[in-house]
């Protein structure tokens, strides 16, 4: 396995086959793709239908776990990622309807994180647009205004057509284009469905002079680009609370963003609707009296009602190479930390998957690994964040009665252990090093055994599942 070249620079192996990618979406998961795939030296297109990557609208807050943001660092994007971002270096634990802290601690020594990345929290517009021209910087072609509405599935050279037209051919498409998508039509046809799961997820920032002039809110802001992260948890009702850097107040301050999560007693518009602050405070009926105040001074707010969708089980599609990665195969609740993660980790191991393309009949094989991978990575997420109050995606209590109840009775103590479980089956996972392990197990151990005879993409998708079975 030939050696990667100096961090931050295109790490394009002598034996590496170039191949062209088609992109079809501009979020995390495409715009990491492509970023992945260009700096091992292969040629790149998105094709976004819209023309926000300088100002994403309906942002808000995101954050990233140490081992997404220890990739990005990885690849030389640490220097910018701290401009536009804040450190989570605490935790807190508090009861939605009176603010008492049930458990706290601080992530770096409290709850020994190990890694080389860090927590950080930041403007998902801010994020996006650091990929966008991190991108640019690699090579990528941005077609932004480029609706695809259709796709052409065949062995070799599948093609998209505009909705101008254009058709584009390449050697693969990566459907990259979120959960409400073509790709899922193409992937599920008539099997994809949406299910309301009567919560509403508020998206909102509250600027941070407001709440600094508030004595009771000042320890909730961030001091020299430190943060904590408040998970308020009640029976039905959550908030995560944490602040950042927002897009467009980088030199007058910063925002505190909340996600608060209701029950939907309404059925409010999807996939999203703008409310303000009255109907805010209104939906978060008995909360802590600090929450009130923040939603009293909350501007921005996006309803995001959270419905369920299934999952893909092949992410591969059986007629030819086409792939479908983040929320276009796994798509999460809104506001979950791991949404965002997993759509760049994806993105992350496609890249170091063809960093290792030496021909073109390898291409079903790489595609079919990383789908068997990602599904079942994603799965595990989902089955540690469904039961550990350190690792939910939502506050504890909002959708699970057990979550409330670990939460209730968690303590310093508890969270301590809770969060190095977490740690353990979450944030330590590396995208890279398990493509590079998958190369070294099954990747090699096929190019002694494998036929001269090209692999179907039907039989691509067997022969990876009968390997991770066995």
């Amino acid at each position: 396995m030939p050696a990667l070249i100096a961090h931050g620079n295109i790490q394009r192996a002598p034996e590496t086959l170039p191949i062209e990618f088609v992109v079809v979406g501009g979020g995390v998961a495409g715009l990491t793709s492509a970023i992945a795939l260009s700096r091992v030296g292969h040629k790149v297109t998105i094709l976004e239908q819209r023309d926000d990557f300088q100002e994403t609208i309906l942002a808000g807050g995101c954050r990233f776990a140490p081992n997404t943001t220890r990739i990005f660092y990885r690849w030389g994007l640490e220097e910018e990622l701290r401009k536009i971002s804040i450190w989570a270096r605490y935790v807190q634990f508090s009861r939605y309807e009176s603010g008492e802290v049930v458990a706290k601690g601080e992530w770096v020594h409290d709850f020994k994180v190990e890694s080389d990345g860090e927590f950080i929290q930041m403007q998902y517009g801010a994020f996006r647009k650091l990929l966008y021209e991190t991108a640019l910087k690699y090579g990528v072609t941005v077609r932004a205004n480029s609706k695809v509405t259709s796709v052409n599935i065949k062995p070799e050279a599948p093609s998209v057509t505009l909705e101008s037209g254009e058709e584009i051919v390449a050697d693969v498409i990566i459907g990259a284009d979120g959960c409400h998508s073509l790709s899922r039509q193409v992937m599920f046809g008539e099997q994809d469905y949406m299910k309301r799961k009567n919560i509403v997820m508020y998206n909102t920032v509250v600027p941070v002079e407001k709440m600094a002039a508030v004595p009771e809110l000042v320890p909730y802001l961030e001091r020299d680009k430190v943060g904590m992260v408040v998970s308020w948890f009640g029976d039905r009702y959550g908030v995560m609370g944490f602040p950042s850097t927002e897009i467009k107040r980088v030199q007058q301050g910063d925002v505190y963003n909340l996600h608060v999560y209701t029950p939907e007693t309404t059925p409010m518009p999807i996939p999203v609707s703008e409310v303000d602050s009255a109907h805010l405070v209104q939906a978060m009926n008995g909360c802590d009296p600090h929450l009130r105040k923040m939603a009293e001074l909350a501007t921005q707010i996006y309803a995001v009602p959270i419905v369920e969708r299934p999952h893909l089980d092949d992410w591969l599609h059986e007629d030819g190479p086409f792939l479908a990665i983040g929320e276009a195969a796994h798509p999460l609740s809104s506001g979950s930390i791991y949404a965002l993660s997993l759509a760049a980790a994806d993105g992350m191991m496609l890249g170091r998957l063809f960093y290792h393309l030496r021909r073109k009949d390898q291409i079903p094989v790489f595609l079919a690994a990383l789908s068997e991978m990602r599904h079942k990575r994603v799965q595990e997420v989902w089955d540690v964040q469904s039961t550990n109050p350190a690792a939910m995606s939502m506050p504890p209590g909002v959708e699970h009665s057990e979550g409330l109840a670990a939460a209730e009775a968690m303590g310093d103590g508890r969270a301590l252990t809770m969060t190095q479980d977490a740690i353990r089956a979450v944030f330590a996972y590396d995208p890279e090093d398990e493509a590079d392990n998958w190369l070294v197990q099954w990747g090699l151990m096929r190019e002694r055994t494998q036929s001269e005879a090209p692999l179907t993409f039907a039989v691509a998708i067997a022969h990876q599942n009968e390997q991770t079975e066995g």
